[in-house]
């Protein structure tokens, strides 16, 4: 799991694991190009809003069973990469049931003088055309990701899971920034 700011994620995520599967909104399975890729890919769609999270984290829980990583963000959102935002739990269900660890990281964007990139991120008002263009006219920005130390999810409820999730996954974040950024991000 990580934070989500760029259309780019999930090339930083994904390369971490093998054998995974990423979890997306149902609208990115109808869009021309990324969503003929994310087919292809086996990406899980999920209809926000549509109650059928339930659903989608028995799926999550028989692919972890399985053996396979689902590689979602937890927010639900993209953001600026400067904080976490409230993560949803409800997907964590899967994690529980599967009886395996949740494996949170953070990725931080960062141009060639240290700074945290405000080029990159896909938030707010900004459409999918712009960003894409954003992405390929930036240059020197580098992609740093932290994985963070495993959490089991044994004996925890799901709101449980949910916070310890929301805590590791801030204090990540702080590090990572501590780590790579000559400043500290605005918040």
């Amino acid at each position: 799991m990580g934070i989500q700011s760029c259309v780019m994620d999930g090339y930083p995520c994904g390369g971490n694991t093998e054998s995974c599967f990423f979890l997306s909104k149902a609208e990115i399975g109808e869009w021309p190009v990324f969503g003929k890729l994310a087919h292809a890919a086996g990406t899980v769609f999920i209809e926000r809003g549509s109650g059928d999270a339930g659903s989608v984290a028995a799926q999550i829980a028989s692919f972890l069973t399985k053996g396979f990583s689902v590689i979602f963000f937890p927010e639900a959102t993209t953001t600026d990469g400067k904080k976490i935002k409230r993560i949803h739990g409800t997907l964590l269900q899967a994690a529980i049931d599967a009886d395996v660890p949740v494996r949170p990281l953070v990725i931080a964007y960062v141009n060639k003088d240290g700074t945290l990139s405000e080029e990159l991120p896909y938030y707010g008002k900004l459409t999918m055309k712009e960003s894409i263009k954003k992405v390929l006219d930036t240059k020197d920005v580098t992609a740093y990701v932290l994985p963070l130390e495993p959490i089991d999810p044994k004996g925890l409820s799901k709101s449980e899971l949910t916070d310890l999730l929301q805590a590791r996954m801030q204090e990540g974040l702080a590090e990572l920034h501590s780590r790579v950024l000559t400043k500290v991000a605005k918040v």
